[in-house]
C-alpha cells in the first residue's frame, strides 16, 4: 500500500557528500569525456529521424513551460497507471480474487528486487546535463542489472513458491523489465527538454496491454496466456518504438560488447546510483510488507482484496507524480541556485494538489465507499467499505509524503532519505507482526497508516532542516542545447 510513496523524481546523482559539504560537482576526468561530448554533438547536428516526426510537430504546441510539461506528463502518467489499475480490475472482474492474491504475491516477490537493480536510472539519465555517462553506457547497464535481478527473483520463487507461482513470477518479471527498459529510454528524451516521446510511448502500450490482457483471459481462460500476452505487447512497443532513435544509433545491436558493455564505467556508475537503489529497494519493500503478512496470516483471497483496494491509491497520484516530474529540475535549481521563492512556490503547489486530491478521496470513500468498491470491482467487495475508507486516508498521507519527497531527491538528499525507509520498515514490520494476527486487513491498513505517518513527519523534518541549513551555489553555466 506504501508502495506507491516512491517518487521517479531525481536530479543528476553525483556525491551526496558533495553536494552537504558545498563542493562543487564535476564529471570524469577520462577519454570517455570527449567520446560523450563527440556523442553530443552528435545528437544535436543529427537531421530528424522517422520516428521522432510525431514528436517533432507536438514540441511545437502552445502549451510550454511547467504547464505544458505537466499536461504531458499527466497525460501519459495517467493512461499508464489507469491501464496498471486496469490490470486488477480486469482480474478482479473476470476471474477470482485468488488470481488477484496471486497476482499481487508475484508483484511482492518482484518489487524489491527489481526496484534495487532498477536504480530509478530515468532520473539520473534525466538529470545527467553534462553527460558523464554515454547514452550507450546506461542502456548497457540497464540490461546487466535487470538481467541479474530477474534471476534472482526467480531464486527466490523457485524455492519458496509452487509451479504456477513460480511461472507467473517469470512473465510478470519480464513485462516489469521490459517498462523499465523503456522507463530508462525515456530518461534520454526527457533530458533534452522532450516529455510528448515518453508520453506517445505509454498512451501506445497502456491500452493494447489491457486489450491483450482481457483476450488472453477471456478466450483462453488462462491468466498466464494473458499475462504472456501482456507481456508481448510491452516487449512490442519497447522494440518498435521506444529503442528507435533513442539511443541515437541505428546500428546498436552491432556496436554492444564495445559500446555498451563497458565494464569498468557500469563499476563507476554503480558507485553514483547506489543509494538511489537502496531507496527505491527499501520503499518497495514497504510497499509489500503488509501483503507478505496478509498471505502468511490471512491467505490469498484476502491478499487478493487487500491488493486491489490498495491499488486505488495510484489514482490520486497519477497527478501528483506527473506535476513532480514535470516540475523536479525547477525544484533543483530552486533549492540548489535560487530564488527561493521558486522552490517554495512549486512546493506549495504540490502540497495544494495533494491536500485536495487526499480530501476528496476521503470524502467520496465515506459517502459512496460501497457503491464505488461494487461498481469497480465485484459485489463482494462492498463488504470492505470501511477497509477503503482507511486506505483512502493512507492515500491522503501518501500523496503529501510524496510531495515532500520529490523535493528532497531534487534537492539531491538521498542519505536521510534511506534512513528514514529503514525505520519505517521497521515500524511497518512490528504493526503488522502486532496487528494483522489480531483485527485482519483493518489490522494490515492501519500498520500501513503508521508507517505512512512515519514516513510523512520524518521527510518534513529532514527538508525543513535542509532548507535553514542550505547555502545556496552559483547558477549552473553548462547548458544542454536541444
Amino acid at each position: 500500500m506504501g508502495q506507491e510513496i516512491r517518487s521517479n523524481i531525481n536530479i543528476r546523482i553525483v556525491s551526496d557528500r558533495s553536494h552537504e559539504k558545498g563542493m562543487p560537482t564535476t564529471g570524469v576526468h577520462s577519454a570517455h569525456g570527449a567520446s560523450n561530448l563527440d556523442e553530443h554533438r552528435s545528437i544535436i547536428n543529427s537531421p530528424p529521424t522517422h520516428e521522432n516526426r510525431l514528436t517533432a510537430y507536438l514540441k511545437f504546441r502552445p502549451m510550454s513551460g511547467l504547464l505544458g510539461d505537466f499536461t504531458w506528463t499527466l497525460l501519459g502518467n495517467g493512461v499508464s497507471a489507469a491501464c496498471q489499475w486496469g490490470i486488477i480490475i480486469i482480474l478482479a472482474k473476470l476471474v477470482t480474487a485468488e488470481a488477484v492474491g496471486q497476482y499481487s504475491l508475484s508483484q511482492a516477490i518482484l518489487a524489491p528486487v527489481l526496484m534495487l537493480v532498477a536504480f530509478q536510472l530515468r532520473g539520473v539519465v534525466a538529470s545527467d546535463l553534462k553527460n558523464e555517462f554515454a547514452n550507450r553506457e546506461y542502456f548497457g547497464f540497464r540490461l546487466i542489472t535487470l538481467t541479474m535481478g530477474l534471476l534472482l527473483a526467480m531464486m527466490i520463487a523457485v524455492s519458496t513458491q509452487p509451479a504456477v507461482q513460480i511461472v507467473m513470477v517469470g512473465i510478470v518479471g519480464l513485462t516489469q523489465a521490459a517498462e523499465l527498459t523503456s522507463d530508462t529510454l525515456y530518461g534520454f528524451h526527457q533530458r533534452r527538454g522532450d516529455l510528448v516521446r515518453p508520453a506517445t510511448s505509454m498512451i501506445l502500450k497502456g491500452p493494447i496491454g489491457l486489450m491483450a490482457l482481457s483476450a488472453g483471459i477471456y478466450w483462453i481462460h488462462s491468466v498466464l496466456v494473458g499475462l504472456a500476452a501482456l507481456f508481448v505487447t510491452r516487449a512490442a512497443v519497447l522494440v518498435l518504438y521506444d529503442l528507435k532513435g533513442s539511443l541515437e544509433d541505428h546500428h546498436w545491436l552491432h556496436r554492444a560488447w564495445r559500446d555498451y558493455f563497458h565494464w569498468r564505467r557500469h563499476y563507476h556508475l554503480f558507485k553514483v546510483v547506489l543509494f538511489i537503489g537502496m531507496m527505491a529497494m527499501l520503499s518497495a519493500l514497504i510497499g509489500v510488507i503488509p501483503r507478505y503478512f496478509v498471505q502468511g496470516y490471512l491467505g490469498t483471497r484476502e491478499l487478493g482484496v487487500f491488493a486491489a483496494i490498495s491499488s486505488l491509491i495510484s489514482v490520486g497520484l497519477m497527478p501528483v507524480g506527473a506535476l513532480g516530474m514535470a516540475a523536479f529540475v525547477r525544484l533543483a535549481r530552486g533549492f540548489t541556485e535560487g530564488p527561493s521563492a521558486d522552490f517554495v512556490k512549486i512546493l506549495s503547489v504540490l502540497l495544494g494538489l495533494s491536500l485536495v486530491i487526499g480530501v476528496g478521496g476521503v470524502t467520496l470513500a465515506y459517502f459512496a465507499g460501497s457503491q464505488i468498491l461494487t461498481m469497480l470491482f465485484r459485489r463482494e467487495y462492498a463488504a470492505y467499505t470501511d477497509l477503503f475508507r482507511l486506505t483512502m486516508v493512507i492515500g491522503a498521507v501518501t500523496f503529501l509524503t510524496a510531495s515532500l519527497g520529490a523535493s528532497l531527491t531534487a534537492a539531491r538528499i538521498f542519505k536521510p532519505q534511506v534512513t528514514i525507509l529503514a525505520i519505517v520498515g521497521v515500524t511497518e514490520v512490528l504493526a503488522c507482526w502486532v496487528l494483522v494476527p489480531r483485527m485482519g486487513l483493518t489490522g494490515a491498513a492501519i500498520a500501513c497508516l503508521v508507517g505512512a505517518l512515519v514516513q510523512l513527519i520524518g521527510t518534513a523534518l529532514v527538508l525543513v532542516t535542509r532548507w535553514a541549513r542550505r547555502i545556496p551555489a552559483a547558477p549552473l553555466a553548462t547548458t544542454v542545447t536541444n
